[in-house]
């Protein structure tokens, strides 16, 4: 039996670690498995290689991980992704944080702090001039406070139910079935409302829009990107290339492309998965000429496609200076606390002036790594 004296070596020596055991590196060829351990260790949930591949190795990733410094094994891990930011209609180049991951018996020795400052050193090298994060609660005050990027806004949660009760049950038939009912009745009458409402309104519902859908980017989505890029002082840079990987490589999800059209142009579109938790999750947003009517519509339709499927819920999570609100006027919405906007800006005075006002950013579900 183990003294009590013991007991305290004991844990000390399993707690404490030499705090310049370890290096820092950039990725090398092969990597990627270990790096996998150390996710499925620190957060306790399976990523797969292919999800690795279409995330990192596709997208020539800035990686900094920590190894120690004798067996090489890596135990800390802090990516950025390059992205592109739309600044007043032109594009930025920065880089997005993900995936942090530091091993439970490395922490509390500044790994975070090295880790990040290395990656955010290399990604300047390449012309990278703005750092973005959406840090959750527990690494919020990690990234504010210890490397200093500034807080910029919380996003909002709109959502409506598509059923009442789970279940197969019979009284969970006909409860859900009335609802239902009065659900595709309610958007039958928003729809004939919207076709009837006066031409000397602010918006006016389009003529002639043709209901589309797809499961890749439309034909001529690129003509709309530039038509509406201009529309944000500061969002992501969504060109038909964002969105190829974002949403068609993607190895883990479904998505749809929904969109109005007139004339085959188009002038609203929605991208939609049903695989987060029986949510119904509407990932983005465009609108031609932030036209409410047209947001509206196209929302509705999206939700008459949807109101007899098994999804509970019907959700978009955002932020702008108010169009969201307008579009989703008939769903509840709350302040949504899952992650919080943060980032820095270096070498762009112009940008600088307008980065920490939340009123500046659009923002949507599909910004915040979550797909």
């Amino acid at each position: 039996m183990m003294t009590l004296d013991q007991k305290k070596v004991s844990s000390s020596a399993v707690k404490k670690v030499e705090p310049k055991s370890w290096i820092i590196r950039s990725y090398r060829e092969g990597d990627e498995h270990e790096i996998l351990d150390l996710w499925r260790l620190v957060f306790q949930q399976e990523r797969s290689l292919d999800h690795w591949v279409w995330k990192f190795k596709r997208n020539r990733v800035h990686v900094a991980l920590a190894c120690t410094a004798l067996e090489q094994k890596i135990v800390g891990h802090y990516p950025t992704i390059p992205i592109k930011i739309n600044f007043m209609g032109e594009p930025v180049l920065a880089c997005v944080i993900v995936d942090v991951a530091i091993h439970p018996d490395f922490r509390r020795q500044n790994m975070f702090v090295k880790t990040a400052q290395y990656c955010f050193e290399e990604s300047k090298k390449n012309g990278t001039c703005v750092i973005l994060g959406f840090p959750g609660p527990t690494s919020y005050p990690g990234h504010v406070r210890r490397l200093g990027l500034k807080p910029i806004t919380h996003l909002k949660q709109y959502w409506l139910r598509l059923r009442i009760y789970p279940g197969a049950g019979g009284a969970s038939k006909i409860v859900n079935g009335c609802y239902s009912l009065l659900l595709r009745s309610r958007l039958f009458l928003g729809r004939l409302l919207l076709s009837r409402l006066p031409n000397n309104m602010t918006f006016r519902l389009t003529n002639n829009l043709t209901f589309c859908e797809s499961k890749v980017v439309p034909d001529g989505y690129d003509e709309f990107w530039n038509a509406i890029r201009s529309y944000e002082v500061l969002s992501l840079w969504k060109d038909s290339e964002y969105l190829q990987w974002r949403y068609d490589q993607n190895p883990d999800h479904d998505f749809n492309y929904f969109y109005l059209a007139k004339d085959d142009e188009i002038v609203a579109l929605a991208i939609v998965t049903a695989d987060f938790g029986g949510y119904l999750t509407i990932c983005e947003l465009l609108v031609k000429d932030r036209n409410v009517l047209d947001g509206r519509l196209l929302i509705n339709r999206i939700l008459s496609n949807y109101s007899r499927g098994e999804q509970k819920k019907v959700r978009f999570i955002g932020s702008d200076i108010g169009f969201f609100d307008e579009v989703f006027a008939n769903f509840r919405s709350e302040i949504w606390f899952g992650v919080v906007l943060c980032g820095d800006v270096f070498d762009n005075p112009a940008l600088e002036e307008y980065f920490v006002h939340p009123s500046n950013w659009t923002l949507t579900f599909g910004d915040m790594d979550l797909v």
